[in-house]
């Protein structure tokens, strides 16, 4: 149900709505909302950013479907992240995800940006830059090895993982998710400090149709290579196996991995304040040197690398980036996610308008080695 925009100043303390799913309530007049909205039966998605909101019942706490500004939630609300475990946060070490000053990249950024129009901002800049992995498709897959980096085809699960499923209420059955890639973590250890060192990851989405679903995107992760066995074994599956994906998989391409560097787009930053924290110098309001940045600096970085897919990266949005949606959803501060995989439209792989789909993860879960928290975004046009 649609509500946006319609000036509402309440909604009624008793609702009885059982096939209620979703509400969106963006730009009204709200200063709370009633318990009883959150004990529909079936509520998974309520949006209520843009309202001036002075509290909310303490049962607001708990539901994982709610879309609110994120310095608004951090005032009426708890905000803080109890892991995917729930078990609280443990610690890790931050400095893994940016880049490495000693890197020939990270040299040249700072060249380029020893220009008067955005130099007193150079230091502020250089500390958002990520120590990244990309990650490209070379030739056709023929699953002459297992588990090598892939994108498409099937995977090389081992046999006591099934191939992951949901029930889909609209089709009445159950659908396989789609297989978007794997990645042997070993391969690209050399490149980045922050993953496990060995092992693989393995990404699925439930389809185009699924985004912003709870488990809409899943990582399985397996640490043994001797358990893996080839993805031939899903080669039978058909069409009528999954939601919509045409052909039963994706194009399916074997990977080469390299090390990268990743700069925020600054589009968006008067949303995406939080990549300069309390910004001392002034550069989310200077104009200037933000058209500066993004004419001369960002894009002559961006044609250093060619990539389909890749890990801890930035990712363009004309809104809240896919790690504030991440936190306003899930909990936490924005800079305490990462984009654990940004997979971008190529071939048979079409986000909506040649959009692209990241997987983001918190950064404690990711030190735990649980997955089991993972949100799914999409940025398209």
């Amino acid at each position: 149900m649609y509500f946006s925009g319609n000036e509402l100043t309440s909604i009624p303390n008793e609702i009885h709505m059982p096939h209620l799913k979703s509400i969106d309530l963006y730009y009204n007049n709200l200063k709370t909302l009633p318990i009883s909205l959150i004990q529909q039966k079936e509520i998974n998605n309520i949006t209520v950013s843009g309202n001036p909101l002075e509290s909310l019942p303490e049962g607001y706490n708990d539901f994982a479907g709610l879309t609110l500004d994120l310095d608004v939630k951090s005032r009426i609300l708890d905000n803080n992240y109890a892991g995917a475990d729930g078990k609280g946060m443990v610690a890790w070490d931050n400095k893994m995800y940016y880049a490495r000053p000693e890197t020939s990249y990270y040299n040249e950024i700072s060249g380029l940006l020893n220009n008067d129009k955005i130099e007193i901002y150079k230091e502020d800049i250089l500390s958002t830059v990520k120590q990244s992995v990309g990650l490209l498709h070379s030739e056709a897959e023929d699953y002459s090895k297992i588990g090598n980096s892939r994108m498409g085809g099937k995977p090389d699960l081992p046999f006591d993982i099934p191939f992951p499923s949901f029930y889909s209420e609209y089709q009445e059955k159950e659908c396989l998710y789609e297989f978007i890639a794997q990645i042997d973590l070993e391969s690209i250890s050399s490149y980045q400090d922050y993953l496990p060192r060995k092992g693989y990851f393995f990404f699925f989405i439930k389809s185009i149709h699924h985004f912003g679903e709870d488990n809409s995107g899943i990582v399985l992760f397996v640490e043994h290579s001797n358990k893996l066995e080839s993805g031939k074994r899903f080669l039978n599956q058909k069409e009528s196996d999954f939601f919509e994906l045409p052909g039963a998989e994706y194009d399916s391409y074997k990977l080469e991995a390299f090390s990268m560097v990743s700069l925020p787009y600054l589009y968006a930053i008067q949303t995406n304040k939080y990549l300069f924290k309390d910004d001392p110098k002034g550069l989310i309001n200077d104009d200037e040197a933000i058209d500066y940045y993004e004419m001369n600096i960002f894009p002559i970085m961006e044609q250093e690398f060619i990539t389909d897919l890749e890990v801890n990266s930035y990712g363009f949005t004309q809104h809240e980036s896919p790690e504030l949606q991440a936190a306003i959803r899930k909990k936490g501060e924005p800079e305490d996610w990462i984009n654990l995989l940004k997979v971008k439209s190529t071939g048979s792989f079409q986000w909506w308008d040649a959009g692209e789909i990241f997987f983001s993860i918190h950064k404690s879960d990711l030190q735990k080695g649980d997955f089991s928290n993972i949100m799914l975004t999409i940025e398209s046009s």
